[in-house]
């Protein structure tokens, strides 16, 4: 037993570590014009409070606006924020470019009042006390598809 858990403490100790807190994602502003190969770019907003993270990532899926609850949506791209460098994920905000086309787009006919979903996961403490958390944020904005 005393082997296993210092194997699982050299294993959590080598995994990457994000430092940040992420508080909230900004507003989408404007009109989005997808294209074959667009991207969104989605800005987080970090809290002054700094937090080590062992796994900390983002789900992206794209959904109706009008749709409430735990509606997820269509999964579009998934980010690990502990790939990025500490000198960009400690700033107060930061962006990252998310993959949406008018493939995507189009999935929802003549609806252009989207959400994009965008849900933070992270773990943090230390084996055998990771504590998980979750949280969802729905961000609505306008979409139309360029020729």
């Amino acid at each position: 037993m005393v082997g296993f858990k210092f194997a699982a403490t050299l294993l959590i100790a080598g995994l990457p570590l994000a430092s940040a807190y992420i508080d909230k994602v900004a507003n989408i502003t404007g009109t989005f014009h997808a294209t074959d190969d667009s991207k969104l770019p989605v800005t987080f907003i970090n809290d002054i409070t700094k937090v080590y993270y062992v796994d900390l990532t983002a789900t992206f899926a794209l959904g109706r606006a009008s749709q409430k609850g735990q509606f997820i949506g269509l999964p579009l791209y998934n980010f690990d924020f502990t790939t990025l460098p500490a000198n960009v994920i400690g700033n107060e905000t930061f962006t990252i470019e998310v993959p949406l086309t008018k493939t995507n787009i189009s999935v929802f006919g003549d609806e252009k009042s989207l959400a994009l979903n965008v849900i933070i996961s992270h773990a943090d403490g230390s084996y055998p006390n990771l504590t998980f958390y979750d949280a969802i944020y729905r961000l609505p904005f306008t979409a139309t598809i360029d020729n």
